[in-house]
C-alpha cells in the first residue's frame, strides 16, 4: 500500500509517495521532478542532490545563458528532457534552452491513491505533457504522454535524466543492455579519460592513455578525477542497473528501447573546475533518450535523427526505476 501526502519545502509543494520499500518526493511546480527516492529499510537516497538542492521558490533569477539558469535551478534527482536535449538551439522562431522547457515548467497536479497525475502545456512549442507517477513496492514508474496541440509537426529531442548518488554507487558496477559505446566528439576536458569520438563494444571505450576503459566500473569518490560524456546504443531491451556493493542496493532503470534507442552516460567525479561544479561534485547519470549527442536539437538531427511529434498522434512511454536491497 502506497500512501500519498504533501509537504512544503522552501516554498514548493511536494508530493510524497511512501510505503515500506521506498519514500519518493515529487515537485509538480518545477518540471514534475522526482526529487528523491529513499530506499527502505536502508533509508538511503539513490538519487543525487546538487550542492544547492531545491532552491527557495521565487528566488531572484541571475542573468545568464539558458545553461546558467538550468544549473541554478537544478536540484538533482530525475527530470524530463523535452523538446531539446543538450545545448540551447534556435527552433521554430524562438530558442529552445539547454535540455528543453519541461525542466522548468510548472505542472498542475492531482493526487491519486498510489501516486500523482500532472499536466502542463509548454510555451515555446505546441506540446502538451502529462506525467503519471506511481510507486508500487520498490518500483517507481513515470508514464509520460506528449500531445502536439499545434497544426504542424514538430521535431525535437525527448529523454529522461535520472542522476544517481555517488555515496551509494561509487565504486560499484554498471551493467546494461547496450551493444556499443560512442564517446562525445566535442567534450574535451582535462579529466576526460576517453578518446574523443571513440567507439567500442560495451562495456569498453578507447582510453586516451591507451587500451580500454571498462565502463562497468563506477569511479570511486576517493579516486582520481574523471569526466565522461558517452552514448550507449544497440539496445534490444532498454535497461541499465547500478549495483552498490557497500550498501547491498541495486537500482534498475527500464525503458522502451524503441522509443529511447540510446542512453546518455554522464560521469562527473570531482573533475570540472569553475561553474557549475568547482571540482566538488560526484555524480553518474544514465539518461534514456530519442537521440544523441548532448549538443542540442540541430546536432542531434545530423547525427541520429529527431523525434517527430505529429498533431493528433499522442506518444506515450514509461520509464521505471526499481530499487532492491539484498541482505548483507
Amino acid at each position: 500500500m502506497t500512501e500519498v501526502s504533501t509537504r512544503v519545502h522552501r516554498g514548493w509543494d511536494l508530493v510524497v509517495l511512501e510505503n515500506d520499500r521506498a519514500r519518493v518526493e515529487v515537485v509538480p511546480g518545477k518540471g514534475g521532478d522526482v526529487l528523491s527516492f529513499r530506499a527502505r529499510p536502508a533509508e538511503v537516497d539513490v538519487l543525487w542532490s546538487s550542492p544547492w538542492g531545491l532552491r527557495q521558490r521565487g528566488a531572484a533569477a541571475t542573468p545568464g545563458t539558458s545553461a546558467d539558469t538550468l544549473m541554478e535551478w537544478y536540484p538533482g534527482g530525475w527530470q524530463t528532457l523535452l523538446p531539446n536535449g543538450g545545448d540551447e538551439t534556435p527552433a521554430y522562431g524562438t530558442t529552445w534552452g539547454m535540455h528543453g522547457e519541461v525542466w522548468t515548467t510548472p505542472f498542475d497536479a492531482d493526487l491519486v491513491h498510489d501516486g500523482v497525475d500532472m499536466h502542463a502545456r509548454l510555451v515555446r512549442s505546441p506540446l502538451e505533457v502529462t506525467r503519471r507517477i506511481r510507486l508500487d513496492g520498490g518500483a517507481l514508474s513515470v508514464t509520460e504522454t506528449v500531445h502536439n496541440r499545434g497544426r504542424d509537426p514538430v521535431d525535437g529531442v525527448w529523454g529522461h535524466h535520472p542522476a544517481f548518488a555517488p555515496d551509494v554507487f561509487g565504486g560499484g558496477e554498471l551493467t546494461c543492455g547496450a551493444a556499443e559505446v560512442i564517446v562525445d566528439d566535442r567534450r574535451d576536458t582535462a579529466a576526460g579519460d576517453l578518446v574523443i569520438d571513440g567507439r567500442g563494444p560495451w562495456p569498453h571505450a578507447p582510453a586516451r592513455a591507451g587500451g580500454q576503459v571498462d565502463l562497468r566500473r563506477i569511479p570511486e569518490r576517493e579516486g582520481p578525477a574523471v569526466e565522461r560524456m558517452a552514448y550507449l546504443s544497440g539496445f534490444t531491451e532498454g535497461w541499465a542497473q547500478l549495483q552498490a556493493h557497500a550498501h547491498g542496493l541495486s537500482a534498475r532503470l527500464r525503458w522502451d528501447a524503441a522509443r529511447f534507442p540510446v542512453a546518455w552516460l554522464w560521469t562527473e567525479f570531482h573533475a570540472t573546475p569553475g561553474f557549475p561544479w568547482f571540482g566538488a561534485v560526484d555524480v553518474l547519470a544514465v539518461e534514456p533518450c530519442t537521440g544523441y549527442p548532448a549538443q542540442g536539437r540541430d546536432v542531434v538531427a545530423e547525427r541520429s535523427g529527431l523525434q517527430r511529434f505529429d498533431p493528433g498522434i499522442p506518444l506515450t512511454t514509461t520509464v521505471t526505476l526499481e530499487v532492491r536491497q539484498e541482505p548483507t
